[in-house]
């Protein structure tokens, strides 16, 4: 265990016992245990999902952006703010998670592309999909409904009460699994 000097990032120390538990329980205490645990890497599959799931349509390779994130930045401006009215096609929403999930090579991940987390999503304005709550389901590609309606005020509570979840056409959040 490393015993490191560290900079204090605010007046006082705050604990949540829970979170200390979690990191105990988790937490390697010897060599042998980190070659155990490295010699049977996890292997998480995500939740299975419902018959009524919606499969994601793929985005042609022609019709995919070809664009630098230097010309994504300047053509965008601000990332502070989005328009409430616009809204996204399933097949960009498919593309932006196929992207995103597409897994990293990793020493304690098997097979590629093994995930540690399940992704849920706030629909607000994708094109051919309902408002709503949302599960991905990695290895089907698909997405079921969670629940029906309209959660913007939801997506800027979760989103530490800033603008930009709320009004965005998609929220996608993160869950360990």
């Amino acid at each position: 265990m490393l015993a490191l000097e560290t900079i204090p990032l605010s007046q006082h120390d705050v604990e949540y016992p829970a979170m200390l538990e979690m990191h105990d329980a988790s937490s390697l205490q010897s060599v042998e245990e980190v070659n155990r645990w490295r010699a049977e890497p996890p292997v998480l599959a995500s939740s299975t999902l419902a018959s009524g799931a919606v499969r994601l349509p793929r985005l042609p390779e022609e019709e995919q952006s070809k664009d630098t994130i230097e010309q994504v930045i300047l053509r965008r401006g601000s990332t502070r703010t989005f328009d409430k009215t616009a809204s996204i096609t399933l097949a960009q929403l498919s593309t932006i998670l196929d992207y995103a999930t597409g897994g990293i090579p990793a020493d304690f991940l098997e097979p590629l592309g093994t995930q540690l987390n399940d992704l849920y999503l706030i629909v607000h304005s994708v094109q051919g999909l309902t408002p709503g709550a949302y599960f991905f389901g990695r290895e089907q590609n698909t997405l079921e409904l969670l629940k029906e309606g309209h959660f913007r005020a939801e997506a800027h509570h979760l989103g530490l009460e800033q603008e930009l979840p709320a009004d965005a056409c998609v929220d996608i959040f993160f869950s360990l699994i």
